[in-house]
C-alpha cells in the first residue's frame, strides 16, 4: 500500500495566525454555504501532489530533496486574492491566490518532483494557493446565489507576504473529519 506524499510550503505561526483572522472575517458571509472550514494547524500551499507512492520509492524522494537543501533560493509569495476553484463556475474550495516572485525560483523542486516518481506528472505551471475551505453538494446553491457578487461581498484579504525558510516532503491521511497531514521530512531554501 502507497502513502499519499505532497511537497508544501507551511506558512509561519505568525502568518498563520494572520489568516486565521481574515478567514474568521469570512464566516458570517459564508455561513448559508455550509463550507468545511479548514482548522489554520493545516494551512499549506502544495507544491506538488504526488499521490499515492509506493513505501520503497520514498527514501528516492527524499535523497532527490536532501539534494536540494539549502540551495534553492526561497520564493517570495506575496497573497492577491481570493478564489474559488476549480472555477466560479464549480466552486469547491475556497483558497486564497498568492502571485510569485521570481518563479524560476521554484522550478528546481518542481522539476525534481515530476521526475523522481515516475508515471504521469502534472505539467501545469504552478498555482500558489491556500485553501481555507471546501464546500458540501451540492455546490448549486453557490452558482444560483451569483457567486461573483459574493465574492464582491467578501471582505478583501489582508496583505501578508511569505518568505519561506523551507519546504516539507508531507503525507496526507484521508479521514471522515477531514484530511489531517504530517511532515515527513524539511528541507532548506538557502539563506538570503
Amino acid at each position: 500500500m502507497g502513502k499519499r506524499l505532497f511537497l508544501a510550503i507551511n506558512p509561519s505561526v505568525e502568518s498563520r495566525q494572520m489568516l486565521a483572522v481574515y478567514t474568521a472575517s469570512l464566516h458570517k458571509g459564508l455561513a448559508n454555504f455550509s463550507p468545511r472550514w479548514i482548522n489554520p494547524d493545516r494551512y499549506h500551499l502544495t507544491l506538488y501532489f504526488f499521490g499515492d507512492v509506493d513505501e520503497r520509492k520514498i527514501p528516492y524522494l527524499d535523497q532527490a530533496f536532501s539534494a536540494l537543501d539549502g540551495l534553492v533560493p526561497p520564493p517570495r509569495l506575496s497573497l492577491e486574492e481570493l478564489i474559488f476553484l476549480p472555477s466560479l463556475r464549480d466552486p469547491r474550495v475556497l483558497s486564497l491566490r498568492f502571485s510569485l516572485q521570481a518563479p524560476t525560483t521554484i522550478d528546481p523542486i518542481l522539476r525534481k518532483a515530476r521526475k523522481t516518481v515516475g508515471g504521469e506528472p502534472s505539467l501545469k505551471p504552478w498555482l500558489p494557493h491556500l485553501s481555507l475551505a471546501r464546500f458540501k453538494e451540492p455546490r448549486t446553491s453557490l452558482r444560483k446565489a451569483g457567486i461573483q457578487g459574493l465574492r464582491l461581498d467578501l471582505p478583501q484579504p489582508p496583505k501578508i507576504e511569505l518568505l519561506p525558510t523551507t519546504f516539507e516532503l508531507m503525507e496526507s491521511f484521508l479521514y471522515p473529519g477531514g484530511a489531517e497531514y504530517e511532515i515527513k521530512k524539511s528541507y532548506r531554501f538557502a539563506s538570503t
